[in-house]
């Protein structure tokens, strides 16, 4: 709950459904019946589903195979989200795309936006990790170290531009670090409607966390 006390001011105040709301509080609160418990034989630990790993509520939201079609989905309409808000006669928004600047490349990022007016091309990588304050650090990180190669190739490539590279991280149990709100008021999304993007994405997240959790 820590994390992110905006979001749980919007959770508190309904802007969920009764599961999903049910579903959040068991969640954060690690009350959830799952099978990974100290009690257990190891063998019993195995998530039902898939079997393969530990049955933690972070396996079942990020890594159980049988879920991956919920989390890209998950990914997607935060990144839908966010796209609609960049409506700018300024920016260039490209989605999704191999950069044609840099030849072979094959690194993707989630958006590729140029400001005409700034000077300034924005790489931002969409991530929806497990809720913790280390799980967030750790993705950041690998993040900016995964693409310092190709913003760097970008820069050679634009030199009357300024390449900058940010993740904009919301959790899949909606907590939301503060370096998103810098992070999408920085790449054009008007100030007025960074909160209010930041809780839809984020009330998104928890009602599709949700639905993975009841299909399991």
């Amino acid at each position: 709950y820590s994390l992110s006390p905006k979001i749980n001011k919007a959770i508190y105040n309904g802007n969920l459904r009764e599961s999903p709301w049910k579903f959040i509080h068991r969640a954060r609160t690690n009350t959830l019946s799952t099978f990974a418990k100290p009690y257990r034989k190891p063998d019993d630990r195995l998530c039902r589903r898939c079997h393969i790993e530990e049955e933690t509520l972070c396996h079942v939201l990020q890594t159980c195979k049988i879920h991956q079609i919920l989390a890209l989905k998950r990914h997607n309409e935060c990144l839908r989200l966010i796209t609609e808000q960049l409506k700018n006669p300024f920016l260039i928004v490209v989605i999704d795309h191999t950069c044609s600047l840099v030849v072979d490349s094959k690194e993707r990022v989630d958006l590729m936006i140029t400001d005409n007016d700034k000077k300034k091309i924005f790489m931002v990588d969409i991530k929806c990790p497990f809720d913790t304050l280390q799980t967030f650090e750790t993705v950041d990180k690998g993040n900016l170290t995964k693409y310092e190669n190709l913003r760097k190739q970008i820069q050679a490539a634009k030199p009357n531009f300024m390449v900058e590279l940010y993740t904009c991280i919301i959790g899949s149990l909606g907590s939301v670090p503060p370096m998103t709100y810098d992070v999408l008021e920085k790449i054009g999304v008007p100030n007025h409607k960074v909160e209010s993007l930041v809780r839809e994405c984020a009330m998104r997240n928890i009602m599709r966390s949700a639905k993975a959790w009841d299909s399991h």
